[in-house]
């Protein structure tokens, strides 16, 4: 059976010889946070009380048991047929092509600084729960927090993998589907997120997909950790301590019930980033706070204290206590330092004037930044805050400050469509092509939203066209794999590089399109003249991936356009024999009556002309015109007389083409002229010989 692997079409294993993960590369920087955050803002109350109704209660455990049955890691994974090279991936045996990573694998998975996981795939794993830790914390009448989450989830799904944590069981996982121009990318935690166990996950994920860029790769204890091994015996061994680093920004989730401030385990890293290693450390707020719940933040913080913190098992407690104890009282003051400012900046940020401070434009330039890195220039242009932000760039403010993950303000008004803002950041000479630590520029992030209008502004302020991230995707890549046709359309018209490819899988825009059936894009790009039979690393076409998922539209769209239907990848298979190996029977019969008429096309436009006209004189030329259907002359060339083989020019779908023109002569001295198949779609060639 035919099956999708990272991008590339990937055949039954006998034909092969390996199977390859079955997920899909496009889904990679699909999710964003302004967009995550909306969907999960409506997520069940996992704390909320039950029914009294016995028989219902009943109904529901049963209901539950059904449910948890699909709540597994091969189907989170899609795989299956189990998860079992996985573990050759984390040991570094999955894979003998260096290409994909191989057996240097291993090695990386031992750091225990490589052991984050992006936000978007926490966010994936959370809407996968969701439903099922919403029904299981009902039913038990517990709060839906990290306690339960591991019990229930990582634990039984990392059973099997240890000495590895789950978040190195996705990222094992990730390396077999996708190639990465370095496993660091995924892996290594620029982000250590210090959280208290028993804060409400929902509402930890939420926060995290509004504070941090989907692609930014964090370190959590309870995801990052293998959770079925105990902590070294030494604070110095512990993998928390191991995993910081220099670079690493250390961030304190604060959340309603502010328990930070009476877990050893929090204390212990605040300490260790503050006093020990000297990193940057900053608290992260719930992302819903308002000035009722800071109130009630600011009042436990003040009461709570580290004196008394507690821990899960009482031998770490004995042990953090002595190391942190002649710091106890710094580090609560800056816990709650770092707490106040955060609540500053994020009222600030949304334009509300925070509990007793009125900020002044100098003193919001130096409040400095979020737990992300974002100033209150970010958030604004993010919000699209347009007075507030006229008012603040009337000052000598700097317009292209980075946050922690390297984005400009103008980044973010390009990826939210704030056309005027934009304009504005433009008008104060931001540069249009800054590129984040991803390598994004205002302009592929433009395009990956759809804002056709913000992608010609920035085309028109000299954006390049031509800007590649990380994984090889330009512009025009990123606006077909998400179907933005217009946008396309407004690249094509810019003049993009229709034939660039991605540097995972050597997709083009067509491909990319034709695999995700977005037909309106797809027409876009055969209208350009994009090349229809470009092979990817795998061997496939376009037509190829088209064919395989059953995207009826975009096979004819491809079709009409010229696509080869014959090109075979390197184990023989067809488009005809990828739609027949999944079944697409519309598609099987549409392929066969394409190679029917085809056929008959391909030899009439092979058959051999032959003309009479005995020797070329001196000076004189050979004349070959081709006619259309409709009589009309498409073409000419001129040859001279003793020229054998030559190149005929043509214009096909709005790009100049070249088809070899093949003469020679037969045994009785006729000309012969014989062209190739590109000249199929005319039928009627006319040789003539004429004066020069």
């Amino acid at each position: 059976m035919v099956r999708v692997a990272g991008g590339f079409l990937v055949q039954k294993k006998e034909k092969i010889g390996s199977t390859n993960c079955v997920d899909n590369a496009f889904a990679t920087g699909s999710l964003k946070a302004g967009k995550c955050s909306a969907s999960l803002s409506c997520e069940p109350q996992m704390d909320m009380q039950v029914s009294e109704d016995e028989d219902s209660e009943e109904e529901e455990d049963e209901d539950d048991e059904d449910l948890v049955k699909d709540i597994t890691l091969e189907r989170f994974l899609s795989k299956k047929d189990g998860c079992k090279h996985i573990q050759g991936s984390l040991i570094g045996t999955a894979d003998e092509d260096p290409a994909r990573w191989g057996r240097q694998v291993g090695t990386i998975f031992d750091e225990p600084q490589n052991w984050g996981i992006c936000v978007k795939s926490m966010l994936k794993f959370f809407r996968f729960i969701q439903m099922d830790l919403y029904r299981y914390c009902k039913a038990q009448r517990i709060r839906g927090d990290l306690h339960v989450v591991a019990s229930r989830f990582i634990k039984p799904w990392t059973l099997g993998f240890q000495p590895h944590g789950f978040a190195s069981v996705m990222n094992a996982n990730s390396l077999l589907a996708f190639r990465f121009t370095s496993p660091a990318a995924i892996m290594k935690a620029r982000v250590f997120v210090s959280v208290c166990w028993n804060a409400h996950f929902g509402r930890f994920v939420t926060t995290m997909a509004e504070s941090f860029d989907p692609e930014e790769v964090v370190w959590i204890g309870a995801l990052s950790i293998c959770q079925h091994l105990p902590v070294c015996e030494s604070i110095e061994d512990s993998p928390i301590y191991r995993a910081l680093h220099p670079g690493m920004r250390v961030v304190l989730f604060v959340d309603q019930f502010a328990e930070v401030r009476e877990r050893a385990w929090c204390g212990l890293e605040v300490y260790l980033a503050t006093e020990e290693l000297s990193l940057p450390f900053s608290v992260c707020l719930p992302g819903n706070l308002d000035k009722e719940m800071w109130k009630g933040i600011e009042l436990k913080l003040q009461s709570l204290s580290l004196d008394s913190c507690k821990c899960s098992e009482d031998s770490d407690a004995s042990q953090i206590l002595p190391l942190i104890e002649s710091k106890i009282h710094v580090i609560e003051r800056r816990i709650y330092d770092e707490s106040r400012r955060a609540s500053i900046i994020a009222f600030a940020g949304r334009g509300i004037e925070s509990e007793g401070n009125s900020l002044c434009t100098e003193e919001i330039v130096q409040i400095g930044t979020d737990c992300a890195g974002r100033s209150v220039l970010h958030l604004w242009a993010r919000r699209g805050k347009l007075d507030l932000l006229g008012v603040l760039l009337q000052n000598d403010v700097p317009v292209d400050c980075r946050n922690g993950i390297g984005k400009s303000p103008l980044h973010y008004a390009a990826e939210q469509g704030h056309e005027t803002i934009a304009r504005l950041f433009l008008e104060k000479r931001a540069d249009v092509n800054l590129k984040d630590n991803l390598q994004r520029s205002a302009l592929g992030l433009a395009a990956a939203k759809g804002h056709v209008i913000i992608v010609t502004l920035l085309l028109n302020a000299g954006a390049e066209i031509e800007s590649m991230d990380r994984d090889g995707f330009t512009p025009l890549l990123t606006s077909a794999v998400k179907g933005h046709a217009l946008v396309t359309s407004e690249l094509i018209r810019c003049y993009a590089n229709l034939e660039v490819r991605d540097h995972r899988n050597g997709l083009t825009a067509l491909a990319m399109a034709s695999h995700s059936d977005h037909i309106e894009t797809v027409d876009a790009l055969v209208e350009g003249g994009a090349a229809l039979d470009c092979i990817d690393s795998s061997g496939c076409t376009a037509l190829m991936y088209a064919s395989a998922f059953g995207h009826i539209t975009v096979v004819v769209s491809l079709l009409r356009g010229g696509a080869d239907a014959t090109i075979k990848d390197p184990h023989n298979y067809t488009a005809f024999d990828f739609a027949t190996d999944e079944g697409r029977g519309n598609i099987v019969a549409l392929l066969s009556r394409h190679a029917q008429s085809q056929s008959r096309k391909d030899t009439d436009a092979k058959t051999v002309v032959t003309v009479h006209i005995g020797s070329v004189p001196e000076g004189n030329i050979l004349r070959v015109m081709c006619y259309s259907l409709s009589g009309s002359r498409c073409f000419q060339a001129d040859f001279e007389g003793d020229c054998r083989v030559g190149l005929l020019a043509h214009h096909m779908r709005g790009q100049l083409k070249w088809t070899t023109m093949q003469f020679f002569e037969d045994t009785a001295g006729a000309q012969h002229v014989q062209t190739d198949r590109l000249l199929k779609d005319y039928t009627c060639l006319s040789v003539q010989c004429v004066s020069g």
